[in-house]
């Protein structure tokens, strides 16, 4: 949907994700995800390098609890999905629990 932005132009988008996952004891997990997404268009583009750190704590099974940095926020001003990136990261709090577990 982004490249309807660029009218009557030739654009070229690109995007590579890596991701590393570690465990440190029994409960606790730490991931960090480099999210990178480009567009060059004939008169314009961008280029942004997300980044996503995590420390998550699983007490049980399907409940986890954690912390986040993060510099990758979803755009809500645009009528399809992108991402805004922050110069400082933000600093997020999450609980999560499958939502399988009810059904």
């Amino acid at each position: 949907a982004v490249f309807t932005e660029y009218p009557r132009q030739y654009v070229f988008g690109a995007g590579l994700v890596a991701e590393a996952q570690y465990r440190i004891g029994k409960n606790f997990k730490t991931k960090l995800l480099f999210d990178y997404l480009g567009i060059k268009a004939e008169r314009s583009g961008y280029n942004y390098l997300f980044y996503t750190w995590e420390l998550m704590y699983n007490p049980w099974q399907d409940l986890s609890m954690g912390i986040m940095l993060t510099n990758k926020h979803m755009n809500l001003d645009t009528y399809y999905q992108t991402f805004y990136m922050t110069g400082p990261p933000s600093i997020n709090i999450h609980f999560r629990k499958p939502l399988d577990v009810f059904w």
